[in-house]
């Protein structure tokens, strides 16, 4: 169902027309026109920690999932492809992760012998894929061995595909298209000197009596705008000068009839937007009495529709649009007939301040560390983000793909440079897709949640009525039991299942004992359409070290030179944690070497034998380890803290963190489990692998599975009654962050340039409140913070800072 908002207004004439009249010919419009399907679309946002690798190591990555028409977390759909394309764009890898209230973090391991290029990450949803509209970065892969071509400082970017004139060239973009004769037009231009743009200054001038229009003045991209009447069988061109030399281009002929939408800038706000419809008389006396619907609308979208009728004797009409009637970000304007067909466009950018404003202070700086307090000023929502923590000095990031970016421009047009006159760059750049085909390109692809495995049991039992299946796999921390369907077929739905893993399947009958059976499992498929090639049509945009524009072919290579040093030897080496020292006063009973598992090496395992109290809580039941303390605060709170854990660095609350079943709860749960559910008890005293949400220790709860309280004697499964089977594919894991690798270089100065400090995929913003970071400052002059993320309203926070080191 199409869900928009008809919007009237004010016009500069004297009279009016029938509102009534107005509202059926929108709702005419809105339920005829085939353009706007108005279905559900998702956004991606991809921050790496950096955007230049070297091979062999590891690209940590955080992944947010939004709402094409809010920017809210996207509930879509869980299942989220991430594939990775060479140079040649080949696909070389692909993984299937799982989002959860719009994020995602993981990472992709580099081979040492990939060769040196612009590689590709692409997201997508099965769903989103429908809709043929990729979500593509693009990173540097370096290999020292190649040594064929310099390595691009990405701190800049020029067109890497330009087009070699000799002159001055100057490209004409009539604003929503239209010169129109007898009328006041602006007319946006973009002058380059041999293809490349240029900076500088002239004049519009009027051929018929050399009167000079108006002035002439582009930005540093070439771009500028001139407003002026254009009159009928009249000519106009531009005079620049440059180097001693006169260049005069003529503008293009006005045609005589049409519409044009101006964005008047200075009359609008965040509250409202306002446009002015110009016409001629010609134009006037043709639509007299017409109705014309101005649409808000974006991506095949529809967001609101202004209804007005043209007046003969009226050559201007003023629409006042609120913001509710207004995307965040990029929106389109354009102008129908009644009978659905386009008249004019124009892109423009509206702004509802939903941007999350950070003050960074440093809280406490050292010989050598340093701990940043962070402070959300303007929102009191808690915020989900990623930080990536760089030398200040740092060539291998570009944060030109920001998550505003992501969210409110990138998905619409082509990439902008300009972010300091948005308007101005936007009639420039290219839409990604055209109103009118953009709609017979979608087609509707099934959303995926989950894995599934399904199959038959082959049994000699005729009837299974009141049989169950049950389904455990302990590696992916799953014991279920469905019922069968269709006399012997079942199928267990929305797993979490990594690959590679195992799974087990049992029959039980009615009183739940495990009997013999086989089971049939059909083939798992995947429904995401993964690309061998990646078909892409974009500029690859590099800049040499001496800031002269040059063009660098994807297949090129690079060789690190830096300063006239080269690089010539980078050593990966793992990064292996200090073991904890324990104590004799807290004796292991257990010690769990898990690889996956985070704060691996520092969590030990408690088990008791003996519950020591009939009917006790889990919060009762931990007070018996000697290592914690269980303490009900004057609200009648619970917390649980480790006893003994030396001195604590970070002010605030000292509760350990509690993981129940791999979810962090909260300790008024514990009043609420019996001591008899709990299967085992992990402690992790150090709070290693868990960052500054662990700082206090951490706690780790397994609870019994369904196949736990099977009766031993009864029914305990039989291995030979259990069929097992292994995934084909599923979900990735990502690696450990505790053994990321690391890299040694041959000179500070080249640390400074190529190496990395620090990566944090999920830090918790909190309002009212300091949120600290702790840094390692080593050697460094200077940081660099990138941080991005957002809120479960759809603020957004993107923000770089540089910070000078004492």
């Amino acid at each position: 169902m199409k869900h928009l908002t008809m919007v009237f207004i004010c016009f500069v004439c004297s009279f009016s027309f029938s509102q009534d009249e107005l509202k059926n010919e929108a709702t005419t419009f809105i339920n005829s026109n085939p353009i706007f399907s108005n279905l559900s679309k998702e956004k991606f946002f991809l921050h790496t920690n950096k955007t230049t690798y070297f091979s062999g190591e590891p690209i940590n990555y955080k992944a947010y999932v939004v709402s094409d028409n809010t920017n809210l977390p996207s509930l879509i759909t869980t299942n989220l492809h991430l594939s990775m394309y060479n140079f040649k764009k080949e696909l070389i890898k692909h993984q299937l992760v799982f989002v959860e209230n719009g994020t995602v973090n993981g990472s992709i391991e580099l081979e040492k012998e990939l060769n040196s290029g612009i590689y590709y990450l692409v997201l997508d949803t099965n769903y989103h894929a429908g809709f043929n509209q990729k979500n593509i970065s693009e990173i540097q892969i370096i290999n020292l061995s190649d040594n064929k071509s310099s390595i691009a400082d990405n701190n800049e970017y020029v067109d890497s595909l330009v087009e070699q004139k000799t002159g001055i060239q100057v490209a004409f973009f009539p604003e929503s298209d239209v010169l129109l004769s007898e009328a006041n037009n602006t007319l946006f231009y973009k002058i380059s000197l041999n293809g490349l743009p240029l900076e500088t200054k002239g004049e519009l001038i009027n051929s018929f009596n050399n009167v000079v229009l108006g002035k002439l003045v582009s930005n540093k991209d070439g771009l500028g705008s001139v407003n002026f009447v254009c009159y009928p069988e009249q000519e106009y061109y531009f005079k620049i000068t440059h180097d001693n030399k006169v260049y005069e281009i003529a503008v293009p002929q006005a045609q005589k009839e049409g519409f044009v939408i101006h964005y008047e800038s200075n009359n609008s706000s965040l509250k409202e937007v306002r446009f002015s419809i110009r016409v001629n008389n010609d134009t006037a006396i043709k639509n007299d009495n017409e109705t014309i619907l101005a649409v808000i609308h974006r991506n095949n979208t529809c967001k609101s529709v202004i209804p007005f009728k043209v007046s003969k004797d009226t050559n201007s009409y003023l629409l006042s649009v609120n913001e509710e009637s207004l995307f965040n970000g990029v929106n389109m304007i354009s102008l129908f007939t009644n009978k659905n067909e386009t008249i004019s466009t124009r892109r423009f950018f509206h702004d509802k301040n939903k941007n999350i404003e950070l003050s960074i202070d440093k809280s406490k700086e050292t010989k050598d560390s340093l701990t940043l307090d962070l402070k959300m000023l303007n929102r009191y929502i808690e915020a989900n983000t990623s930080v990536s923590i760089l030398p200040e000095q740092s060539i291998v990031n570009n944060s030109f793909n920001t998550i505003y970016n992501a969210f409110l421009i990138s998905p619409y047009v082509s990439k902008i440079n300009n972010f300091k006159n948005i308007d101005l760059a936007l009639q420039f750049v290219n839409p990604k897709n055209n109103i009118l085909d953009a709609s017979k390109e979608v087609v509707i692809r099934e959303v995926e949640n989950g894995m599934s495995i399904s199959g038959e049991i082959i049994t000699h039992l005729n009837n299974l009525n009141g049989y169950k299946v049950l389904f455990t796999s302990k590696e992916n921390g799953y014991a279920l039991i469905e019922n069968i369907v269709d006399k012997n077929k079942f199928s267990f739905n929305n797993l979490l299942l990594y690959h590679p893993s195992k799974y087990d399947l049992a029959l039980l009958n009615p009183i739940g004992k495990v009997v013999v059976a086989n089971f049939k499992i059909d083939d798992q498929k995947l429904k995401y359409p993964v690309d061998s090639i990646l078909d892409i049509k974009q500029n690859i945009k590099l800049k040499n070290k001496s800031h002269a524009a040059k063009s660098v072919a994807v297949e090129d290579q690079f060789h690190v030179i830096f300063e006239g040093e080269q690089l010539n030897e980078v050593l990966l080496f793992g990064k292996e944690r200090k073991k904890e020292v324990v104590e004799d006063e807290f004796p292991d009973v257990g010690y769990i070497n898990n690889p996956g598992e985070l704060g691996n090496g520092f969590t030990r395992q408690k088990t008791k034998s003996d519950i020591e109290c009939i009917g006790c809580t889990l919060f009762d039941y931990l007070d018996q380890f000697y290592e914690l303390k269980t303490v009900v605060d004057s609200d009648g709170d619970s917390q649980v803290i480790f006893r003994t854990r030396g001195v604590n660095t970070i002010h605030g609350p000292i509760d350990a963190l509690l993981i129940i079943d791999g979810v962090i709860s909260h300790p008024s749960i514990l009043t609420d489990i019996r001591a008899e559910d709990v299967k085992v008890v992990k402690l992790n005293r150090s709070g290693a692998g868990y960052g500054i949400q662990g700082s206090n220790g951490v706690i780790m709860v397994e609870l019994k599975k369904p196949e736990d309280y099977l009766n031993s004697e009864r029914s305990s499964p039989d291995k030979t009654k259990i069929f097992s089977s292994k995934t084909t594919f599923g979900f990735t894991k990502s690696i450990d962050l505790s053994k990321e690798q690391s890299l040694i270089f041959n000179s500070q100065t080249a640390l400074e340039k190529y190496g990395t400090i620090d990566w944090i995929p999920n830090f918790t913003l909190r309002p009212n409140t300091s949120n600290y970071i702790n840094i390692a400052k080593e050697n460094f002059t200077g940081l660099k913070l990138i941080i991005n993320g957002f809120n479960n309203q759809g603020d957004l926070v993107s923000q770089e800072i540089n910070i000078p080191l004492n």
